[in-house]
């Protein structure tokens, strides 16, 4: 029936637009998993609500999603594949074809979540149902970048079928939110499919070009400098929203010490965005050591209380999990980076935790002239002889049986790795398959000082202050500018806000500030530490500044660190936010 449809429809495209040819592949790739995966979503949810009183609505649901996916495939994907196959290429036709589809699931979507989305007092499937409906719609943004139509027919009815449930509970302001939140993702995808139509036709530009030319290298770092830039402007622009739900949930904990309800769905979401954050801070900190901009500061470490505080940090989540973790310290000092050390030590006794079922995790210190190996020795799954030279590669994984999405992308030793060249030493693994692993690094011996300075120094630093401070905050992002403002003020900052340089130099004009927080991209092509010099010349008085930059391009950081700036990175971290203003005051 379909194939006699095509034949109807005008002559095939001529030419053969090549981008829109691998836009339909994108497509039909990703409307195809998603199409799945939203009909094993639904039967979750249709299992977990099977008592409830809308129990056999949800089931008749599910089972219409599923419907359309096999529908999709077998009466059209098939037929399309085929014709394709054939030489038969009508952009418009199919394209349409996967818009409709697209629509009839957001549809689906949007009347399951206004019909069968329980009552708030339904804590777990209040909280699954809402966690389901962002995870489809933001997470399917770049695989349906290709088609930005597309998108806004699934992604729409979905959320605001949502939205309009939350109205009809009486959930204004979770309403208001969430249509907000959907035109944010409208304006994201839209950039990003820009962004991937013009990354396809570059890709597809530089294919002619290697075809042409006998110079194939210089050609294949041109289309890799393009990845890149496409990228760290993915990066970027994922990285906003994710800076402000990290602010406004910081700010919105503030108000639910005392309503548990509440405070127990928050906490739900708040430990699905500190897992999604831990994710983007691993890759910005591979970031920043590709860029050189992470300083190493060589100086005598007192291990004991650097080790022991560590220990006790990770000691409850070895104990949630029947383990035991032993270290004795033996008062030794070492030459070492203190931060960097500390985050070695954190990530080999976090992956320790990760793959060690029982048992126990040791760590220890033995001498050998004037060199100290530390290690940290585990009784978990061991690692194969085949894998002992890739596990330190970046993205690389072992055995996938017993991982999930909550412990990371495979960079935790590739940063170990990273972090001990940086203080010119070295990590050591040995490991037998179902005996468990030990990771050693050896570091040198120094002269143990003992000094109480930095203990009292640092418990200065965390003293609130006693006179009010101002603070200047400059972002285009109208939810950052807002996030940051809220969480300033909730510490006792007087603060002004700001989105361009002719509004930041409109608020000097009234008021000087004692800290100026800048974003790095701003409105007019202009980046902030041109607006921060632009701005010193109006000042009278000198002002301390901090970047703040949502981009991992080594570039762009390279530049901050060359002019001098303090740097933070989105999704902002509170607590160092708040530990960097303290130390600028002090």
């Amino acid at each position: 029936m379909f194939e006699k449809l095509v034949s109807k429809f005008p002559h095939q495209d001529d030419p053969i637009n090549p981008v829109n040819e691998v836009r339909l592949d994108m497509l039909f790739k990703q409307t195809q998993v998603m199409g799945f995966l939203s009909f094993v979503l639904a039967a979750i949810l249709a299992f977990l609500m099977i008592d409830s009183p809308h129990g056999e609505g949800v089931f008749v649901w599910a089972s219409l999603i599923g419907l359309l996916f096999i529908i999709r495939w077998f009466f059209f994907y098939r037929v399309i594949f085929k014709l394709r196959a054939q030489g038969v290429h009508r952009f418009r036709l199919f394209h349409g074809v996967i818009v409709s589809f697209m629509l009839m699931a957001g549809l689906l979507w949007g009347a399951g979540a206004f019909l069968f989305m329980p009552y708030i007092d339904e804590v777990e499937l209040f909280v699954t149902f809402i966690t389901i409906l962002v995870g489809i719609t933001a997470g399917n943004i770049p695989g349906f970048a290709p088609s930005f139509i597309g998108c806004l027919c699934f992604m729409v009815p979905t959320l605001m079928g949502g939205a309009f449930k939350a109205y009809s509970f009486g959930y204004y302001v979770l309403f208001f939110v969430v249509t907000l939140y959907t035109g944010y993702l409208a304006l994201t995808a839209r950039r990003m499919s820009k962004v991937v139509i013009r990354t396809i036709s570059i890709n597809i530009e530089n294919e002619r070009l290697l075809k042409q030319v006998t110079q194939a290298k210089e050609h294949a770092e041109k289309a890799n400098i393009q990845k890149s830039k496409f990228l760290a402007s993915a990066s970027h622009d994922l990285r906003q929203p994710l800076n402000s739900m990290g602010l406004f949930l910081y700010a919105f904990s503030q108000t639910l010490r005392d309503n548990k309800p509440n405070l127990n769905v928050f906490e739900k979401v708040q430990h699905s965005y500190e897992a999604l954050k831990e994710l983007f801070d691993a890759l910005l900190e591979v970031s920043r050591l590709d860029a050189g901009n992470v300083e190493c500061v060589m100086e005598p470490v007192a291990l004991t209380p650097l080790l022991t505080h560590l220990v006790d940090e990770f000691k409850e989540q070895a104990k949630n999990q029947n383990l035991e973790i032993i270290y004795n310290g033996a008062q030794n000092t070492v030459m070492a980076d203190r931060i960097l050390l500390s985050r070695i030590v954190r990530n080999l006794l976090e992956n320790a935790i990760k793959y060690t079922e029982q048992g126990k995790i040791t760590v220890e210190e033995s001498v050998q002239g004037q060199t100290l190996s530390l290690s940290i020795k585990d009784t978990g799954i061991g690692i194969a002889d085949c894998e002992l030279e890739n596990i330190f590669d970046e993205y690389h994984q072992l055995s996938n049986n017993r991982r999930d999405r909550r412990q990371g992308i495979g960079l935790g030793l590739a940063i170990v790795k990273k972090l001990a060249a940086l203080m010119d030493y070295s990590i050591k693994v040995q490991s037998f398959l179902g005996q468990g692993s030990k990771f050693s690094i050896d570091l040198g011996i120094a002269i143990q000082k003992e000094s109480k300075a930095p203990e009292h120094q640092i418990e200065t630093l965390a003293e609130p202050f006693v006179t009010l401070h101002r603070v200047l905050v400059v972002d285009d992002d109208p939810d950052s500018l807002l996030g940051l403002g809220w969480l300033l003020e909730s510490w006792g900052y007087q603060v002004d806000k700001a989105a361009s340089y002719e509004e930041a130099l409109a608020v000097i004009g009234n008021h000087l500030p004692d800290i100026i927080l800048m974003d790095y991209r701003l409105q007019d092509n202009m980046n902030g530490i041109q607006v921060l010099l632009k701005l010193a010349r109006k000042i009278s008085k000198p002002v301390e500044a901090i970047i703040i930059t949502g981009d991992t391009d080594p570039e762009i950081l390279q530049h901050i660190k060359g002019n001098g700036f303090l740097c933070l990175h989105k999704p902002i971290d509170a607590e160092q936010l708040k530990e960097e203003l303290n130390h600028l005051m002090a």
